[in-house]
């Protein structure tokens, strides 16, 4: 009897053996998954990476599908749409054209030159900014801290707002929505 009970207790800590190991490669295989896609979404362009294995490799896409399953699998912000531009400007789409930002400021997306600033007959600023790849026109601006021909950088402020600031996006000869000029 002595010894059955023995091998009964050698039985429950295999199994207890075994399932540590299981749980041991599945936690060490999340652990490797996690710490790759916290390094893709903070090296989006694959310097790091780049530089060690002398090879041309960016995140940027990959990136853009896992937010995007995210985004769509959990809703949690389902009255304004929410758009990150460089990983850290965001603007807030209240509706027709109507932004807001998490700072009282409007920030330029990218590198880019201011083409055309006027004030209109309300006391707010218009300004038109040209980006590589699409142009923007701003209003409903206020304390506008540019001027034509200034070349600013991605995340300057361009002015201030009081309740929210007006945005098109125009690429190429077409205005597009916020979500699609990226």
């Amino acid at each position: 009897m002595v010894e059955l009970d023995g091998g009964i207790i050698m039985k429950k800590e295999k199994r207890r053996d075994r399932l540590y190991d299981v749980l041991s490669v599945f936690l060490g295989l999340a652990s490797l998954i996690l710490g790759f896609l916290i390094y893709a979404n903070n090296d989006a362009n694959g310097v790091y990476i780049s530089k060690v294995l002398h090879t041309d490799v960016n995140f940027v896409e990959m990136n853009k599908k896992i937010n995007s399953f995210f985004d769509s699998f959990l809703k949690f912000n389902n009255d304004k749409e929410t758009k990150t531009v460089l990983g850290e400007i965001t603007y807030f789409e209240l509706e027709n054209n109507k932004f807001s930002s998490s700072e009282q400021f409007v920030q330029a997306l990218d590198d880019c030159t201011i083409s055309y600033v006027t004030q209109e007959s309300d006391m707010t600023f218009s300004i038109v900014v040209c980006y590589d790849s699409f142009d923007a026109i701003y209003s409903n601006l206020e304390n506008v801290e540019v001027k034509p021909g200034d070349r600013i950088k991605g995340g300057d402020s361009l002015g201030g707002y009081q309740e929210y600031f007006k945005a098109l996006f125009k690429k190429g000869d077409q205005f597009v929505q916020y979500k699609d000029i990226f």
